[in-house]
């Protein structure tokens, strides 16, 4: 945790060097996930298993309008974990975000998400064993997700970013064949993330 407070000091540091709003930037985006899945059997209350963390890293194109608003466009992959399964997705979420107050340090945002599960594994009675994904009976989950998404944002005086994304499925999960068995499952996630530019400003 230490170590965690450290990076986010220096990278605070260095990035408070920079002096002028550019138009646009790319960033490199790692990240912190705490997965969790909601699901609903029977009509009953929806359960969830208990989250893990997992990890994520990816590229982020943010497009700024003005000083206090930007556009986010990005490609990631991330680990999902909890409670008996673990599932990497590429995901390509998208957001308009606004800064608030007269040094614009806090904002939030809003937008949508797409996911597309590339492996996973489950843990059953003989062991970790791996998901099918598709969309028969015999398939332990569809492929594709897909959601929205909300950002709290907090912004150093220089282009030092950290988000708290939370994204929340609305897709069903379940395999369209397995459906008889009344229950759906959501993707949720909450995900910590930091921008790391890696180009010089565009557009400038």
């Amino acid at each position: 945790m230490k170590s965690c407070f450290a990076l986010v000091f220096l990278l605070s540091t260095l990035f408070s060097m920079a002096q002028d709003q550019p138009k646009s930037l790319l960033v490199l985006k790692p990240t912190l996930n705490a997965g969790n899945i909601a699901i609903k059997r029977d009509g009953g209350n929806p359960s969830s298993p208990d989250s893990r963390i997992g990890y994520g890293i990816g590229l982020q194109y943010m497009q700024f309008f003005g000083e206090r608003v930007y556009f986010a466009l990005g490609g990631e992959f991330n680990s999902r974990g909890y409670k008996g399964a673990r599932v990497v997705y590429l995901d390509a979420p998208v957001s308009m975000n606004i800064m608030l107050g007269k040094h614009k340090i806090f904002g939030f945002g809003a937008g949508a998400y797409a996911g597309m599960a590339l492996s996973g594994k489950y843990k059953s009675n003989d062991g970790w064993t791996k998901f099918k994904f598709g969309e028969t009976a015999t398939d332990n989950r569809s492929r594709m997700d897909y959601g929205y998404l909300v950002n709290l944002i907090y912004q150093s005086p220089g282009l030092f970013f950290a988000t708290l994304s939370l994204m929340s499925g609305l897709k069903d999960i379940t395999p369209a064949d397995k459906q008889q068995d009344l229950y759906w499952m959501k993707l949720r996630t909450s995900q910590l993330s930091i921008v790391i530019p890696l180009n010089t400003i565009l557009g400038k």
